[in-house]
């Protein structure tokens, strides 16, 4: 969803709100037809304002004490036929914004919500959060004896991470060190672990971005040699991925190697650094891999900035469709 399509939502909230206003002003008109004819009244001392300025008469405390009277009157009406006080007034989904979208000429939350929103949409996930999360977390898919090379089994080691991500939910705006760095091999719960924090902080209304990292850096490109006109539209995604509470990236190591994409990532990475922003990266590459295949800039990065998970085990996409 680019710019257009967020403020299309927002006017789509607006109107549903202004439509749930006319239901219920019908209603109350046609119950407590007093009602519909103190809100004429109201239109008349407008009237009267208006006019005793152009005439320089001051009427204002006059006037001022009339729509006083009138207030309480209704709200007098509409508690007694069981109605809240407040119930015509126009109610807004976003009481910061006034669902404009817009406070003092920046972006609200709750846009910034609905973009990250269609972003994770977008990128195929969603329908995964609602199997792959810490409700579903079933412990039993990974290996209970342990390898001599094993400090632990599979399912301790993972009993201990996904207690671990859950805390991180539970205090993540509290906490210190929101930065995560899990690796390990194909198939070990990486993923599953990443898609259930983001699930959890969903549902506490974070704003949540999920990326494979190909995907990243390509967007991430063409933002970057975008023609003016489309640029503006695609700001929007990429202030989000800047922005957002919490960036997850998923499968590094996938992109196509080049100093250009090693320049992209770096710039995601220690752009949220500087703004601590929180961001989780997977990846099958073990942290050798990362200072061979990446430069020294994001190897310090990670190292310096990140919480380090290994994470071992069996396929567990193996294990599921073999019985092995």
């Amino acid at each position: 969803m680019n710019s257009s399509g967020v403020n299309a939502k927002l006017r789509e909230i607006r109107e549903k709100n202004l439509r749930i206003q006319d239901v219920r002003t019908k209603e109350v008109y046609d119950r407590i037809p007093r009602i519909k004819e103190i809100d004429g009244e109201f239109k008349l001392i407008g009237l009267k304002l208006a006019k005793s300025i152009l005439e320089s008469r001051n009427l204002i405390p006059q006037l001022k004490r009339e729509s006083e009277e009138l207030q309480k009157e209704k709200r007098e009406l509409l508690e007694s036929h069981g109605y809240p006080a407040d119930y015509l007034e126009l109610k807004y989904d976003c009481e910061i914004c006034k669902d404009t979208g817009s406070v003092n000429s920046r972006n609200c939350q709750c846009k910034k919500r609905l973009l990250a929103e269609k972003l994770y949409s977008m990128s195929g996930i969603e329908r995964i959060i609602e199997l792959e999360n810490f409700d579903n977390f079933d412990l039993k898919l990974f290996r209970s004896n342990r390898n001599e090379s094993e400090r632990a089994s599979p399912r301790e080691m993972m009993a201990i991470y996904k207690d671990d991500a859950m805390r991180y939910v539970e205090n993540f705006s509290k906490l210190k060190r929101r930065n995560r760095f899990y690796y390990g091999p194909v198939g070990t719960g990486k993923t599953y672990l990443c898609n259930s924090i983001a699930k959890g902080l969903l549902d506490r209304n974070y704003t949540v971005i999920y990326q494979i990292s190909s995907k990243l850096i390509n967007f991430i490109t063409d933002y970057n040699f975008a023609r003016a006109e489309n640029k503006l539209d695609m700001k929007m995604k990429y202030d989000m991925l800047l922005n957002c509470d919490l960036l997850i990236i998923d499968d590094l190591g996938t992109e196509v190697s080049s100093p250009i994409n090693t320049a992209h990532l770096f710039e995601i990475i220690n752009d949220r650094i500087i703004s601590d922003k929180a961001t989780i990266i997977s990846t099958n590459l073990n942290v050798k891999d990362i200072k061979t295949h990446y430069d020294d800039r994001i190897f310090s990065r990670i190292l310096g900035e990140y919480d380090l998970y290994n994470i071992f085990g069996d396929d567990l996409r193996i294990k599921k469709f073999t019985g092995i």
